[in-house]
Protein backbone atom coordinates (compact mmCIF):
# COMPACT_ATOMS: atom_id res chain seq x y z
CA UNK A 1 0.00 0.00 0.00
CA UNK A 2 1.23 3.49 -0.82
CA UNK A 3 2.55 5.38 2.27
CA UNK A 4 -0.01 8.21 1.93
CA UNK A 5 -3.00 5.84 1.92
CA UNK A 6 -4.74 5.07 5.19
CA UNK A 7 -6.62 1.86 5.90
CA UNK A 8 -9.24 1.63 8.63
CA UNK A 9 -11.59 -0.93 10.11
CA UNK A 10 -14.66 0.14 12.06
CA UNK A 11 -17.59 -1.03 14.15
CA UNK A 12 -20.71 1.12 14.31
CA UNK A 13 -24.06 0.91 16.06
CA UNK A 14 -26.98 3.19 15.26
CA UNK A 15 -30.35 3.66 13.68
CA UNK A 16 -32.20 6.29 11.67
CA UNK A 17 -35.91 6.98 12.00
CA UNK A 18 -38.06 9.01 9.62
CA UNK A 19 -39.25 11.33 12.38
CA UNK A 20 -39.21 11.66 16.15
CA UNK A 21 -42.83 10.47 16.13
CA UNK A 22 -41.51 7.03 15.20
CA UNK A 23 -39.77 6.97 18.59
CA UNK A 24 -41.77 9.34 20.80
CA UNK A 25 -45.51 9.98 21.02
CA UNK A 26 -45.81 13.03 23.22
CA UNK A 27 -43.94 12.22 26.42
CA UNK A 28 -43.98 8.44 26.07
CA UNK A 29 -41.91 6.12 23.94
CA UNK A 30 -43.68 4.31 21.10
CA UNK A 31 -43.84 0.49 21.28
CA UNK A 32 -43.27 0.46 25.04
CA UNK A 33 -39.78 1.88 24.83
CA UNK A 34 -36.74 2.13 22.68
CA UNK A 35 -34.88 -1.15 22.91
CA UNK A 36 -31.22 -1.88 22.26
CA UNK A 37 -32.41 -4.51 19.79
CA UNK A 38 -33.75 -1.63 17.64
CA UNK A 39 -30.18 -0.54 16.93
CA UNK A 40 -28.31 -1.92 13.93
CA UNK A 41 -24.65 -2.93 14.41
CA UNK A 42 -22.34 -2.95 11.41
CA UNK A 43 -18.68 -3.55 10.64
CA UNK A 44 -16.62 -2.27 7.77
CA UNK A 45 -13.39 -1.24 6.17
CA UNK A 46 -12.21 2.00 4.62
CA UNK A 47 -9.40 3.36 2.51
CA UNK A 48 -8.53 7.06 2.64
CA UNK A 49 -6.27 8.98 0.31
CA UNK A 50 -5.20 12.59 0.84
CA UNK A 51 -5.46 14.64 -2.35
CA UNK A 52 -4.80 18.37 -2.89
CA UNK A 53 -8.45 19.39 -2.34
CA UNK A 54 -9.21 17.15 0.65
CA UNK A 55 -9.50 13.48 1.49
CA UNK A 56 -10.90 10.86 -0.83
CA UNK A 57 -12.62 8.09 1.13
CA UNK A 58 -14.10 4.78 0.08
CA UNK A 59 -15.89 2.89 2.83
CA UNK A 60 -17.65 -0.47 2.79
CA UNK A 61 -20.06 -1.40 5.59
CA UNK A 62 -21.88 -4.65 6.32
CA UNK A 63 -24.92 -4.75 8.63
CA UNK A 64 -24.55 -7.68 11.01
CA UNK A 65 -28.25 -8.39 11.66
CA UNK A 66 -31.03 -8.93 9.13
CA UNK A 67 -33.99 -6.52 9.12
CA UNK A 68 -36.64 -9.22 9.22
CA UNK A 69 -39.35 -6.99 10.72
CA UNK A 70 -39.36 -4.46 7.85
CA UNK A 71 -41.63 -4.70 4.83
CA UNK A 72 -38.89 -3.34 2.51
CA UNK A 73 -35.54 -4.03 4.21
CA UNK A 74 -32.49 -2.21 2.90
CA UNK A 75 -29.50 -4.12 1.51
CA UNK A 76 -27.12 -5.50 4.14
CA UNK A 77 -24.10 -3.85 2.52
CA UNK A 78 -23.34 -0.22 1.68
CA UNK A 79 -20.53 1.40 -0.25
CA UNK A 80 -19.82 5.06 0.51
CA UNK A 81 -17.69 7.40 -1.58
CA UNK A 82 -16.76 10.73 0.02
CA UNK A 83 -14.63 13.68 -0.92
CA UNK A 84 -14.23 16.02 2.04
CA UNK A 85 -11.90 17.88 4.33
CA UNK A 86 -10.91 16.49 7.71
CA UNK A 87 -11.38 18.73 10.73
Amino acid sequence: VHPSLQLAAFFDVGRVWSSTRDIYDGDKLVRSGLRLSDLQPSIGAAIRAPIPIGVLRLEFAWRIREQTQLLHPEPRTKLHFTLSRLF
